[in-house]
């Protein structure tokens, strides 16, 4: 559905003072797809009464924009979910993901993140008290270069979270090389560095069954449980994603 503005969409959540859940999966902005300069009409941060936890966001790159503007003014979010639309390139809307992850790292405890790898990687890290990390959308550029997985090991590498439990990596693969892409080595190293880890799970679109011995052969031995799922499907966002 569209909304006349993002800026309306907000007032009705000040009207909604106990609401602790929302998931924005396809809504729009009339004004952000008009020709005028949205960065005028950006809310100014709008306080919840403490009561927002969880947060899904599935707007594509041009619509999420005044959403991650928002975001950091709802300090009491602890699970929240990214989705910026699939892209081959670097929108300079992304800088703003690392802004918002850099904003609630502090207090955020589920973090899922889709089709934005390259700007995940907050620096400094500050994520204290996250339990899961999921991150999807997951592939290699039309090249195939290892340098296209490097982000991965990167990111998980700054993780200090004393409290991680699961982390999650959702891989679209179009050919059984795909794999060789990521460092293994280096992936190894870091998952068996994180004591508080339990499990990691891969969703791969495909060579499930092939893929689950390689992955084992390549991350063992360990201290965690490991598991490889086949993808059904398109991937879904909703308020069950944190949940699963």
């Amino acid at each position: 559905m569209h909304f006349d503005s993002f800026s309306q969409f907000v007032d009705i959540l000040d009207l909604l003072p106990c609401l602790r859940r929302v998931a924005l999966n396809g809504v729009l902005w009339y004004d952000v797809d008009s020709d005028s300069d949205s960065e005028e009409d950006a809310p100014l941060p709008t306080y919840l009464s403490g009561s927002l936890a969880d947060f899904v966001a599935n707007c594509g790159f041009q619509q999420m924009a005044p959403v991650l503007r928002w975001l950091p003014s709802q300090p009491s979010i602890r699970r929240l979910a990214i989705a910026m639309g699939a892209s081959s390139y670097i929108n300079p809307d992304t800088t703003l993901v690392s802004d918002v992850l850099r904003t609630l790292s502090g207090s955020l405890e589920h973090l899922i993140v889709c089709d934005a790898p390259r700007a995940v990687v907050p620096d400094p890290p500050c994520f204290t008290v996250l339990r899961t990390l999921e991150i999807a959308g997951i592939q290699p550029l039309p090249h195939n270069s290892r340098d296209d997985f490097q982000w991965v090991p990167a990111l998980l590498s700054q993780l200090n979270s004393p409290v991680l439990q699961r982390i999650v990596l959702v891989i679209r693969l179009q050919d059984r090389a795909g794999l060789d892409l990521l460092d293994w080595p280096r992936l190894a190293e870091i998952l068996g560095g994180i004591r508080s880890l339990r499990r990691v799970v891969f969703y791969l679109s495909s060579h499930k069954n092939w893929a689950a011995q390689v992955i084992k052969e390549r991350l063992g031995p360990r201290t965690y449980a490991l598991r490889v799922n086949q993808l059904e499907g398109q991937y879904e966002y909703s308020l069950g994603m944190f949940d699963r």
